[in-house]
């Protein structure tokens, strides 16, 4: 079944899997239903049942750090180069350096995944606060707590580092209103 989603929208379904620019997007295979949302776009959806809710779902997110700095960034410019980090930002300029082996074999929540980090320097300055920063922007536009974990463990190095796992027990503390 192909899927228009114009704004963010909640959606119950069981067993199903979800694509997205020909590419895995989301997959629970279970025999309950799971409510979630969907953000933006244009979706394939494979599922044994799947209907839209009334409502987006709503997260209650932990609250995130005090920030440790606060810019005002005029406007996020994305140039692409060469960038071992993957990404990084000029907050002061609004430039983001996006490594250009970023492209579209990546997938959509890990590419939002690593530019709200880079949105998050406008606050932090500690790398795990960036990527919390980017996990409750993702949920705030309609991608789900998997989603972020994921994007987040593929995105980083160092295996199942400190930082991965303080950030997914920030996760794990999310819960569906």
């Amino acid at each position: 079944m192909q899927l228009e989603v114009a704004k963010i929208t909640g959606y119950s379904a069981l067993n199903f899997t979800i694509y997205h620019n020909g590419m895995l997007f989301y997959s629970v295979l279970t025999d309950e239903y799971v409510n979630f949302n969907l953000p933006i776009g244009s979706y394939e959806i494979e599922a044994e049942d799947f209907f839209e809710l009334d409502n987006p779902v709503i997260y209650v997110i932990p609250e995130l750090p005090d920030p440790e700095k606060k810019l005002v960034m005029k406007r996020m410019k994305i140039n692409r180069v060469v960038n071992k980090n993957k990404a990084s930002i000029d907050v002061r300029s609004g430039n983001t350096y996006l490594d250009s082996k970023i492209d579209d074999t990546w997938s959509t929540a890990k590419k939002v995944f690593i530019l709200g980090h880079e949105l998050g320097h406008n606050y932090y300055v500690t790398e795990l606060y960036c990527d919390m920063f980017s996990a409750k922007k993702m949920l705030e536009n309609g991608f789900n707590p998997s989603q972020c974990f994921h994007a987040s463990f593929m995105c980083l190095s160092g295996g199942f580092s400190d930082r991965k796992k303080d950030l997914l027990t920030f996760l794990k503390e999310v819960t569906q209103q």
